[in-house]
């Protein structure tokens, strides 16, 4: 480390990222938020000596920084280090810029599911090119950035991956409304595996396309707590009135599953109708967890625009 640098602050996030006998200190985590060139350039000369463990392990905490507070952001140190030696590094880097929509990213990341040789990087890509995929539905990044992105996602699915690597690349493509995605979804649900099923059932929700209706009621009511949890949330991506009965009497049941029962919550507000204002107060006014009050408060909140209402990832 440069002894030269003058900044005491960045003189202690150096020697807090070199020192490996304590973990990194909490209060210095927000430094790298809106780095500026100086400091960043001071990160980099001495990343190489950083320990592996330091490195994932500071990017889960700007990760987490980042989902309290979406007005913070990381992208300087993400797209640096996207180009770790580490295949974990330059993962926690692709998740690290899942709020970021330029869409030179999408092209990076295009290229890193084709050429990265690490799968643990191409899943993470393949699974952040589905934002790309939306926003190109939506109309909010170029046409071309689109093109590109499906291309990219669709040679990438043509090269016969594994299981994992050809699920997340179905649910990115989910996204897009070109023809051929429904007969993938079908195959996907009618496979025997539990996994190509929850693919499914995920890439349903995210299709904009009601003709899944029945099979996500009928996955609601699964005995398959993951698939209750994607159906659930699949119901209220696509708004399904029908569901709304089922989710009320989930609710009912007291659930104690705390990651469905957010799930049915955020879906009740997306479908919106009669009676759900009315359950989700009385469920407030009941409720004693800090998580489920806050997912409940924006719920209603943001019901009478639930178009608006943000995507849950739990």
């Amino acid at each position: 480390m440069n002894d030269k640098t003058s900044n005491p602050r960045i003189k202690a996030v150096l020697q807090a990222l070199l020192d490996n006998s304590q973990i990194f200190p909490a209060k210095l985590v927000p430094f790298f938020s809106d780095i500026s060139h100086t400091d960043l350039e001071q990160v980099k000369k001495i990343w190489p000596e950083v320990a592996l463990e330091r490195k994932i392990s500071l990017l889960a905490d700007l990760e987490d920084m980042l989902e309290a507070d979406t007005m913070l952001s990381c992208d300087g140190l993400a797209k640096f280090a996207l180009n770790d030696d580490f295949p974990e590094v330059r993962r926690g880097a692709i998740s690290l810029l899942s709020e970021c929509d330029d869409p030179k990213l999408a092209t990076l990341f295009g290229e890193m599911l084709e050429n990265d040789e690490s799968e643990l990087v191409q899943i993470a890509a393949a699974e952040a090119l589905g934002k790309f995929v939306l926003l190109g539905e939506l109309e909010e990044i170029p046409h071309n950035a689109t093109e590109r992105t499906i291309k990219s996602l669709t040679l990438k699915l043509n090269s016969k991956p594994s299981n994992e690597l050809h699920q997340e690349l179905l649910k990115s493509l989910a996204y897009s409304s070109h023809p051929e995605i429904a007969p993938m979804i079908e195959a996907a649900f009618m496979n025997p595996d539990p996994s190509w099923q929850l693919a499914a059932i995920i890439s349903m929700g995210r299709s904009a396309d009601d003709r899944w209706e029945k099979s996500i009621l009928q996955m609601i009511q699964s005995e398959d707590p993951d698939f209750k949890k994607e159906a659930a949330k699949a119901a209220g991506e696509l708004e399904l009135s029908s569901a709304r009965e089922i989710l009320f009497q989930m609710l009912e049941d007291e659930v104690d599953d705390v990651e469905l029962r957010l799930n049915v919550i955020w879906a009740l507000s997306k479908i919106g109708g009669d009676n759900v204002k009315s359950v989700l107060k009385r469920i407030l006014d009941n409720t004693a967890d800090e998580e489920e009050t806050e997912v409940i408060e924006l719920a209603l909140a943001e019901l009478g625009f639930s178009s608006e209402l943000p995507d849950l990832d739990f």
